[in-house]
């Protein structure tokens, strides 16, 4: 405990204001406690607050067709699932390192990809502008909340959660055509609502997570493609037929898929 004490008296924050091109795509690593927010500058803003003992692990790298990657080194070793979460090392890094992105909201960006080990986080998108996005949680806890419409509708999104705790909220102001869900022994809780593109799809493949969808009263979703042990009393908020506002189509073994009506405007 006195080593971890020490460590973090020991930290100190960085600021990084890197240039991107009005088109580009973003690479973000994450570990520890992370924000992820958009805003009104023209530049990606990274502040780091870590023991200055590991700063050298944090760096950009810019590669081709205006890649930008925020790097953390060796972030799987230092959240490596096998081992155990109480070791030290992990300790470390989710109490004494924050990390805040600030993304432009100018910018059109082909890509965001979200990589995490171990994660304490929450990822606000408000005005954006994303053709593509991945996240990637290993273990640990977020939140993920689109509060306004993308500005472009999205090609794709995909969550892969491994035996993390998360939230989703305004899935549908995505404006995705395809959401993609991949959760190993986790537990999901998704909000789904938002400004849905017509047509769009969830698709979710558990092992042996919970899930929950919860569907407003002004949103209308249908079953698609089943393939796994599932409860009618469980799904049967989700009834629709050719009027959905999007459709989900789920595979999985051992699994708790719950969708669930709830109020958006209680009084």
């Amino acid at each position: 405990m006195f080593g971890i004490m020490t460590i973090a008296m020991l930290a100190f924050t960085h600021t990084y204001k890197v240039k991107i091109k009005k088109t580009s795509s973003l690479g973000l690593d994450c570990v520890g406690n992370v924000l992820i927010t958009t805003w009104n500058k023209k530049y990606l803003s990274w502040e780091i607050n870590a023991p200055d003992s590991i700063s050298y692990k944090f760096h950009v790298e810019k590669g081709e067709d205006n890649y930008v990657h925020c790097v953390v080194e060796n972030i799987h070793e230092q959240t490596d699932l096998k081992s155990d979460l109480k070791d030290l090392r992990h300790n470390i890094f989710s109490d004494s390192v924050f990390i805040t992105y600030k993304i432009p909201q100018s910018t059109l960006l082909e890509m965001v990809s979200v990589n995490a080990g171990f994660l304490k986080g929450t990822m606000l998108f408000n005005k954006f502008n994303i053709k593509e996005m991945e996240l990637n949680v290993g273990a640990g806890s977020f939140k993920f909340i689109v509060s306004h419409p993308n500005k472009v509708p999205m090609d794709s999104f995909l969550l892969s959660e491994g035996m993390a705790k998360g939230e989703i909220h305004g899935l549908g102001n995505l404006r995705a055509r395809a959401c993609n869900i991949g959760i190993g022994v986790g537990k999901l809780v998704v909000y789904a609502d938002g400004n849905w593109k017509k047509t769009a799809e969830l698709s979710i493949n558990s092992g042996a997570a919970i899930i929950v969808i919860k569907v407003p009263d002004n949103i209308n979703c249908c079953m698609g493609n089943t393939n796994g042990a599932l409860n009618f009393e469980d799904i049967k908020a989700c009834h629709c037929g050719k009027n959905a506002d999007f459709k989900i189509n789920f595979s999985g073994a051992l699994t708790g898929l719950k969708i669930e009506p709830y109020d958006e405007n209680p009084e």
